[in-house]
């Protein structure tokens, strides 16, 4: 049964071990503004190793997201909180919601303390309480918040400068985020809980029956080859590049279809940009898709396309391979940097190359059983960038054995 989260009450069943005045010890802590679909199977899936962590919510126990996505125009639709992990709700930070965390941090006096999206203002506080108790503070790299900004260089050397004076340790999200600030002696790499939920996204038994129902509602055949975009519709995600590959690639290969999942400002633009190019018969925009459902859309298509003008990870572009999808990203895109090497990155192209991105799209169109070569992608994001995988690092790396803080070799490239 779920349940809900109460302001200065702990929520995760009734082997959750934590509250504001709690003399057991968590190792770990995670101090979030809100609940996240992305975050949430990665504390679930803690949850089945280990009990020894808590996350503090600065949200004054409410359960939904309540902030407008400027880029989308409304509020997102995200999955409530699920009561499985360890979880207290305090205040908002603007409320007071930071000195309630730091009372909680002292108390527990943790190993570890997470800090996500909060305020520079409020991570710094927190940063010097941990190191007055001797706890690693740690930066997670917001991608949202790099993503919406454009800073000039100067500006960003300011900023970068400030972070690493004011905590030591920003960890990269991906080798796009460290390259933001032009940081060039990261060693280190914190695997941080933007990964993919395997358990959602990986193909299971009922994978053929959803697969084909969704195709048949949006009157697709079943032997057609399905691009994917899942954007929103904004110059920054760039949607209209892979409206102009696709027309390219619906020249010669007629058993092709587009599906744009996504809502934003552009929409009009490029719904009319189908009417010109003439393929607007063979491109559906099924509009926006809640979390809960948005694997539907991946399991009926074949090849995931994002060719966004900045995205420093795209945590979509990684979902396609968790459902073994082919996969096209622009070099904006940290995910696909990073998860399509050697013989892959040739699926890697600028931005604005339409042809590029035609030209791959089209060697998977003309040959479908190519898909098969993205087959050591998908079982290297599933060995190390699901929920699942990240649980048990940081269980093994930082619950089990606190003193081991970071992947000794750099295995991965830039876990969220």
């Amino acid at each position: 049964m779920k349940q809900s989260l109460h302001a200065h009450s702990i929520v995760g069943g009734s082997s959750g071990p934590f509250n504001s005045k709690s003399s057991v010890r968590p190792l770990l802590v995670f101090v979030q503004s809100a609940p996240s679909q992305l975050d949430g199977p990665f504390y679930a899936q803690l949850a089945t190793r280990t009990r020894q962590f808590v996350v503090l919510y600065l949200n004054g126990g409410r359960e939904d997201r309540h902030v407008i996505d400027p880029e989308l125009g409304f509020t997102p639709i995200f999955p409530s909180f699920d009561g499985t992990y360890p979880a207290l709700a305090l205040a908002a930070e603007e409320d007071g919601g930071i000195a309630a965390a730091i009372d909680c941090i002292r108390q527990w006096r943790p190993t570890h303390v997470v800090m996500q999206d909060q305020t520079w203002k409020g991570k710094l506080k927190i940063a010097l309480a941990c190191r007055a108790i001797e706890a690693r503070a740690i930066v997670r790299s917001d991608k949202n918040y790099i993503s919406a900004r454009a800073r000039t260089l100067p500006l960003r050397w300011l900023e970068g400068c400030f972070v690493k004076a004011g905590f030591g340790n920003l960890a990269p999200v991906s080798p796009l985020t460290a390259n933001y600030y032009c940081w060039r002696d990261q060693t280190t790499i914190w695997p941080f809980p933007y990964p993919s939920s395997e358990a959602k996204f990986a193909r299971n038994e009922s994978y053929n029956e959803h697969r084909y129902a969704e195709r048949e509602r949006l009157g697709i055949a079943r032997d057609t080859l399905v691009y994917l975009s899942v954007a929103k519709f904004v110059d920054r995600e760039n949607p209209q590049a892979v409206i102009k590959a696709f027309a390219r690639v619906r020249k010669n290969h007629a058993n092709t279809r587009l599906v744009l999942v996504g809502a934003g400002s552009l929409e009009c633009a490029l719904r009319n940009a189908c009417e010109v190019l003439r393929i607007e018969d063979s491109v559906v925009f099924t509009g926006y898709l809640p979390y809960e459902k948005l694997h539907l859309a991946f399991w009926m298509s074949d090849v995931f396309v994002h060719l966004a003008n900045n995205e420093p990870w795209g945590g979509s572009a990684q979902d396609a391979l968790v459902a073994r999808m082919g996969l096209i990203t622009s070099s904006k895109v940290g995910a696909g940097v990073c998860h399509l090497a050697g013989n892959l990155s040739r699926f890697v192209v600028d931005a604005d190359d339409i042809a590029g991105a035609s030209k791959v799209m089209s060697e998977l169109a003309s040959n479908p059983a190519s898909l098969a070569a993205f087959a050591p992608a998908w079982g290297a994001v599933r060995a190390g960038y699901t929920a699942e995988s990240l649980a048990g690092w940081w269980a093994d790396r930082v619950i089990c054995a606190p003193t081991a803080n970071a992947y000794g070799d750099n295995s991965l490239c830039g876990l969220q």
